[in-house]
C-alpha cells in the first residue's frame, strides 16, 4: 500500500471519533511516518490540526493531553521539515511548540511525555549546533523517563550517543550505545532498532579507523547488516498494518 492509500485509510479510521480521539490517532500515525523519514506524509496526517505551516496549530476542542500531543508532533515536524527545506525560523518555531507541549505535560504530571518532549527539544538544539543545550535536555529527559519505558530510554540514549559522536567524543558515545543495547532486546520497533544499529555502525567505523582496530571495523559491518535488516522489516510491518 502506497503513502496515498495509507493516508486515505487513516482518514477512514477517524470517522465517528471525537476530536480528541482523532488527534490521538493522527499524532500516532504522524510519529510512525516520521520514523520512516516520510515527513510530508506525517504533515498530511496532522494537517487538519496544522493546516498552515506558517501559523499556529488548531487546538480548539481538544483536551489538554491531546493539545500537548498535537503541539509536540507539530513541533517535531516543524523541526524536521524546516531542517530539510532550510526554512528560516523553523528551529525557533519548533522549539516554541515543543516547549509549550512540555509545559502542558508537566502540568498533567505525565513524566514520560515530558521526557519525550525534552528529547525532541534536544534534536532542535542539535540541528542548530547548540550541543550543550541538547545535552542538558537529554539529561533532564532521562531523569523524567520511567525505568519501565525501555524504548523511550533507548531513544534518548541513542540521541545522546549521536551528539557525542558528532562532537568527537567517541568513547562517551560508545558508553551511551552500550546502555541502549539491552533496552532494545525485546522491542518490536524495527525503525528504532535500525537507527540504533546504523549509528552504532558509524561509531565503530570511526573508532576502527582512528584507532586502527580491525575488530571495530568488523563490528561496524555486523551493525550495518543488522540496521539493514531492521529497516527492511520495519517497512514490511508498516505496509502490513496499513492494509
Amino acid at each position: 500500500m502506497n503513502l496515498a492509500a495509507r493516508l486515505t485509510a487513516l482518514k477512514e479510521q477517524r470517522e465517528g471519533l471525537s476530536l480528541s480521539e482523532q488527534a490521538k490517532l493522527v499524532c500516532k500515525a504522524a510519529k510512525e511516518f516520521e520514523k520512516s523519514g516520510e515527513y510530508e506524509a506525517a504533515y498530511e496526517a496532522v494537517s487538519d490540526f496544522w493546516p498552515d505551516r506558517t501559523h499556529e496549530p488548531v487546538l480548539d476542542g481538544l483536551d489538554d493531553v491531546n493539545k500537548a500531543e498535537v503541539l509536540l508532533r507539530v513541533g517535531s515536524l516543524a523541526g524536521w521539515i524546516g531542517s530539510t527545506e532550510q526554512t528560516p525560523g523553523s528551529h525557533e518555531k519548533a522549539k516554541d511548540f515543543i516547549t509549550r507541549s512540555i509545559e502542558l505535560f508537566e502540568q498533567l504530571e505525565l513524566s514520560d511525555n515530558v521526557a519525550e518532549g525534552r528529547g525532541e527539544l534536544a534534536l532542535c538544539y542539535w540541528r542548530e549546533g547548540s550541543f550543550d543545550e541538547a545535552r542538558v535536555n537529554l539529561n533532564v529527559a532521562l531523569q523524567n523517563a520511567s525505568n519501565e519505558n525501555n524504548e523511550l530510554r533507548a531513544t534518548l540514549l541513542i540521541r545522546a550517543g549521536i551528539i557525542e559522536e558528532r562532537t568527537q567524543r567517541l568513547q562517551e558515545a560508545l558508553h551511551y550505545y552500550y546502555q541502549a543495547a539491552p533496552l532494545l532486546e525485546e522491542s518490536d520497533d524495527h525503525a528504532l532498532k535500525g537507527s540504533f544499529h546504523s549509528e552504532f555502525a558509524l561509531l565503530f567505523t570511526r573508532l576502527g579507523t582512528e584507532e586502527s582496530r580491525r575488530d571495530y571495523l568488523d563490528k561496524a559491518l555486523i551493525e550495518a547488516t543488522a540496521a539493514s535488516f531492521h529497516f527492511r522489516t520495519g517497512r514490511k510491518h508498516a505496509l502490513s498494518r496499513a492494509r
